[in-house]
């Protein structure tokens, strides 16, 4: 960091799952060249999964009880949600967090970060903000870090070399809970979904479809009978079978796991949208592009009758204003709120 310029603040942004040397030194960095340090912890309010296995709550008491205390006082962490499929919200939310914890437009605010891959495209989204660059200490990464918890929960060298001996402990100790089982065995299942593609001569893509059923104020979904995503919310959907259309694949994974009785022509009729959804990693099983359907059956006399069947433990039909995202599988929740949305 050869610039010499001073900021009042410096802006990093993180998932920080978990917390690692890489990360403090980020931190040490930035503190060099500005004042205080707002640490957005992204992915704030999503359900656990492998790629976002800790709470916020969780990440913040890692992180500050791994803070050195000379940096501690100068530090703030600060939560900050997903918009998956939606850039102005995102950056919206982003900007207002800064803009109400600084409370002064005249302060020098300067966005610090590096480069790694496609997930930090957002270091050129605010263009009004420095952008101080901070490379990747040791090329650290996180998912191997993820991965070898998972498979290794008690302290290693592996671990002792990346992480801070605070957050080894919290890790430790987070090893013996319900959640921590839960994530071992998603982990798992997931890992032999992958082994059974893994000898293939090229990557493979996965075509899913989901459908978005509303009526009224309300629409239906499936709570997870099995992992990945055990017990969460989700769009009734699946896997595209090999000799069919995309829109007859809906049509079949909704029968299967909702009877909903709504005849094929009916659905037809009331079809608002159809979208791809296609975010690199909205997956945790690989590269998995899903098509959603939309459906408005609103001017239906009334609400149409469906039952649970198949993968799905159970189902319900959900008001619209009461979702909560950290209840969904995967990017549902931002699925849904994309098509309710651009209409």
């Amino acid at each position: 960091m050869s610039v010499t310029y001073h900021y009042d603040y410096a802006v990093f942004i993180g998932r920080f799952q978990p917390f690692h040397i890489g990360h403090l030194f980020v931190f040490q960095e930035a503190l060099k060249r500005a004042d205080h340090l707002l640490v957005l912890i992204g992915s704030a309010d999503t359900a656990r999964s492998l790629r976002n296995p800790f709470t916020f709550t969780e990440r913040q008491t890692m992180i500050k009880q791994s803070l050195p205390k000379e940096l501690a006082g100068r530090i703030t962490l600060l939560p900050l949600p997903d918009c998956l499929y939606d850039d102005k919200k995102w950056m919206n939310s982003v900007m207002t967090l800064v803009k109400n914890t600084v409370n002064d437009t005249a302060a020098r605010v300067a966005l610090v970060g590096h480069d790694k891959d496609e997930t930090t495209y957002y270091l050129k989204l605010f263009p009004r903000w420095a952008s101080v660059q901070v490379g990747n200490l040791d090329g650290i990464n996180a998912t191997a870090v993820r991965n070898h918890y998972l498979t290794h929960p008690s302290p290693s060298r592996f671990d002792s070399d990346i992480l801070l001996p605070e957050t080894l402990y919290w890790l430790h100790q987070f090893s013996h809970s319900e959640a921590f089982a839960a994530l071992v065995e998603e982990y798992r299942v997931v890992e032999c979904f992958k082994s059974d593609w893994q000898n293939t001569p090229y990557p493979v893509i996965f075509t899913t479809t989901d459908a978005l059923i509303r009526y009224r104020n309300e629409i239906l979904l499936i709570t997870r009978k099995h992992h990945p995503g055990k017990d969460l919310l989700a769009l009734p959907g699946g896997f595209l079978d090999r000799e069919e259309s995309l829109f007859d694949g809906c049509l079949r994974e909704l029968s299967e796991e909702t009877r909903l009785n709504v005849k094929k022509n009916t659905l037809k009729k009331h079809l608002l949208k159809q979208q791809v959804f296609d975010a690199p990693k909205r997956s945790s099983r690989g590269r998995v592009i899903t098509h959603c359907y939309y459906f408005d059956l609103s001017p239906l006399p009334e609400k149409p009758a469906a039952q649970a069947d198949d993968d799905a433990k159970a189902l319900a039909w959900y008001n619209i204003d009461d979702l909560q995202r950290n209840c969904f599988f995967e990017d549902h929740f931002f699925i849904i709120q994309y098509l309710l949305n651009n209409i």
